[in-house]
């Protein structure tokens, strides 16, 4: 079953890459088959300083119709009690999570069970499982909260903390959880304190996004499409989109097997792969038309889905 739930969960992962936002949610079961892959191979131009661009188009088949696949699509009609879902994370246990608007729901595989208001959990936008197993819940509206071993602690709303919607949440080398909010972010430290994050570049800023790179830098993106790195919870560096002079920013991922590089989304059906460390010279660009925004990006078993 724990091994159903794991395969379950890195396709849920994938479908939610696909779309911006979903009412329902795929659950796909897999038997040892191959899959299709997306594979962009990067062109090799003499002269580096070029911009290389490349294009491709794939089609991806959730439906379960490839062999060693099925599938069943849950909705509040078919046992999902909910309308909508905005994150989803998976513990060590094989338990699926899945936040939703009305509340925070556990998936064992067979029955969804739904926590009510009484946890002071409600409106659930991000969840992250951090390197101890805990289960970390950003609300809408009612700050963050973790889940360790049967047991929520609800931070609620600090004093302090200009916004109480949680967008993102990540864990840094020294194991605090990082969290990003609509105006600024916070950390919680590995003895369960809370904290202001206080840097003049992103204070104010809804930031939408944090990702962990290998190099133990946190990268974030702003909804206004600018991006930034965090060490020791310290801004090290800050770009708008104008700096690097692409299209407005919709998301960013580091690569997991090059410290410094990253990818972006943009609204411009582009996704871009260049060093941030250096102002994005000698960036890639590959065209994903007709896609138009990129909203995601991931890699799973070394492939990079958006």
């Amino acid at each position: 079953m724990k091994k159903r739930l794991n395969v379950i969960c890195t396709f849920l992962m994938m479908i939610m890459l696909l779309t911006s936002a979903f009412a329902h949610i795929c659950i796909i079961s897999y038997a040892d088959s191959d899959t299709e892959k997306i594979n962009n191979e990067e062109n090799e131009e003499e002269n580096s300083d070029d911009i290389v661009a490349e294009s491709y188009s794939t089609n991806v088949d959730f439906t379960g119709s490839g062999i060693g696949f099925t599938s069943f699509l849950y909705d509040n009609s078919s046992g999902l009690p909910t309308s909508e879902a905005n994150s989803i994370a998976q513990t060590s246990d094989g338990f699926i999570w899945i936040g939703s608007y009305s509340g925070l729901i556990r998936y064992d595989g067979i029955d969804f069970e739904r926590f009510d208001s009484s946890t002071g959990i409600a409106s659930v936008v991000s969840l992250y499982v951090d390197s101890k197993d805990r289960l970390w819940i950003g609300t809408n509206d009612n700050g963050v909260a973790v889940y360790e071993k049967g047991e929520f602690t609800v931070y609620g709303q600090v004093e302090g903390l200009n916004s109480y919607s949680i967008r993102a949440m990540v864990e840094d080398l020294d194991g605090n959880i990082i969290i990003a909010t609509t105006q600024g972010m916070a950390y919680v430290d590995t003895n369960n304190e809370f904290h202001l994050i206080n840097e003049p570049q992103i204070n104010n800023e809804y930031v939408c996004e944090l990702r962990m790179g290998p190099n133990g830098v946190i990268y974030g993106e702003n909804l206004d499409g600018s991006i930034f790195t965090i060490e020791n919870r310290k801004v090290t560096a800050y770009y708008s989109s104008k700096d690097i002079g692409f299209g407005n920013i919709n998301c960013i991922y580091p690569d997991p097997d090059n410290a410094g590089y990253v990818y972006l989304g943009t609204d411009e059906s582009e996704v871009i792969y260049g060093n941030i460390e250096n102002g994005f010279k000698d960036s890639k660009i590959v065209s994903v038309y007709p896609q138009v925004n990129i909203n995601a990006i991931n890699c799973i078993d070394g492939i990079i889905w958006h």
